[in-house]
Formats: C-alpha cells, sequence, structure tokens
C-alpha cells in the first residue's frame, strides 16, 4: 500500500522518480476523492519542495482531516517557517469552535 511516508523516504533517498510517481498517484486520488493531502505534503517535504509542501497542509487543515502536525518528525523541516505556527494556529482555533 503505497504512503505519503514512503514516497518522503523514496524523496530523501534520492529515489526522486518513484517519489514522483508516488506523488502523482496521490494528487490523481486526491482529485477523485478529495483525501489525502497530508500523503502528499510528505512528499513534498522530502523533496525539499517546502512552498508546495504547505500548500497540501494548509489543503489538509481546511478540510478538518487529523494531522501529526504536532508530533511527527517528518514535519521538522517546516516547524520555523511562520507558515507553521500559523497552520496550527488555525489548527487551536477548530479546537476551540469544536467545544
Amino acid at each position: 500500500q503505497p504512503s505519503g511516508n514512503l514516497g518522503h523516504a523514496y524523496a530523501v533517498a534520492g529515489r526522486v522518480d518513484d517519489a514522483r510517481w508516488l506523488l502523482r498517484h496521490f494528487e490523481t486520488r486526491y482529485d477523485r476523492q478529495g483525501s489525502g493531502a497530508g500523503a502528499i505534503a510528505q512528499i513534498y517535504v522530502g523533496l525539499g519542495e517546502h512552498d508546495r509542501a504547505f500548500e497540501w497542509l494548509a489543503r489538509q487543515v481546511d478540510t478538518g482531516a487529523p494531522t501529526t502536525l504536532r508530533v511527527a518528525e517528518i514535519w521538522d523541516p517546516l516547524r520555523r517557517d511562520p507558515r507553521f505556527q500559523d497552520l496550527l494556529a488555525k489548527l487551536d482555533g477548530r479546537r476551540e469552535l469544536e467545544r
């Protein structure tokens, strides 16, 4: 079963063609089903394409889907970017609204 973790691993191991193949797979699935934005973001992080990763993370947060932003090491390369803090604030705001 393909995953964002696998695509990320391919990217950081230099298997860029394999990572991009998985990226196309997940983007096609997202177009059809509207799910998997987090997996796509993971692959973009592995490829070092942080702007694209943030685009997909924003989609993930906007859908209200569960996210590992606070705990998963995969997001460490993004943590110092102000956009990451904005995403966390958006998650916190959503949590407050749900109470």
